[in-house]
């Protein structure tokens, strides 16, 4: 992004740019790097990056986390009112980046954990489908026992649209940014770890929700899978 803003052919060179909005996760070193070189050349920056993923987008229901001149973001509203909802995070650069960050940070991790509780449930021989309708329906719910499980892990699909690399280097980036202000990041780091160890085996490029089948692998081969799923040709993945 900063090349994209800042370099020789970046967009900030153009002469009829007036605001430059920043829809990418990078982090709050950055955006703030970018909003510097955009004030020089008078030229408004805003800090928007955006979460929901690919059914979002196409819904028309991403969250839109914003920070920057409030004139300016009351200007673009009805343009972010086609892809999202408008969360107006500061006027500083970089205060949607911490937000979006957090948000990421929450979501990986709730991944994470809700993998490693499915793969023990079915170890212990209970079914996957009355697990995620128990949990559903209890305290555990969050965004990967609503919609990631169901949709790309109990069907084997592994689609829901987003790398692993991706999801590595969002949380690698909350982690950074929480522990430079001074936050210990306990359950964020022991996130990261198995994050990093997804990484690690070779195929970042494969989808986040494949994180499962390495943790299935070594808890001795079990396998999450709902009645809905279709037989698949799996990739065997490395131990």
């Amino acid at each position: 992004m900063r090349e994209v803003a800042l370099g020789e052919q970046g967009v900030t060179r153009g002469r009829k740019v007036r605001v430059f909005v920043d829809l990418s996760t990078t982090g709050t070193v950055i955006e703030k790097e970018v909003a510097i070189g955009c004030a020089k050349r008078g030229i408004a920056p805003i800090d928007a990056p955006i979460s929901g993923g690919e059914t979002g987008a196409k819904a028309g229901t991403l969250a839109v986390m914003v920070a920057g001149d409030r004139a300016t973001i009351d200007r673009l509203r009805p343009l972010f009112a086609v892809f999202g909802t408008v969360f107006v995070a500061g006027t500083r650069p970089g205060q949607a980046q911490m937000l979006k960050l957090l948000n990421n940070l929450l979501s990986l991790s709730a991944l994470a954990m809700s993998c490693e509780a499915m793969v023990a449930g079915v170890k212990a021989g209970l079914d996957p489908d009355l697990m995620i309708a128990a949990i559903n329906a209890g305290s555990g719910r969050n965004t990967a026992t609503l919609d990631k499980i169901p949709r790309a892990i109990l069907t084997r699909s592994f689609d829901f649209g987003f790398p692993i690399s991706g999801a590595l280097k969002d949380v690698g980036l909350a982690v950074d940014e929480c522990q430079a202000l001074g936050v210990p990041m306990w359950v964020g780091n022991a996130a990261r770890q198995l994050w990093q160890y997804a990484y690690a085996q070779g195929e970042p490029k494969r989808d986040m929700t494949n994180l499962i089948r390495y943790l299935e692998k070594l808890a001795g081969g079990v396998t999450v899978k709902g009645k809905a799923s279709k037989r698949r040709s799996e990739k065997p993945v490395k131990p």
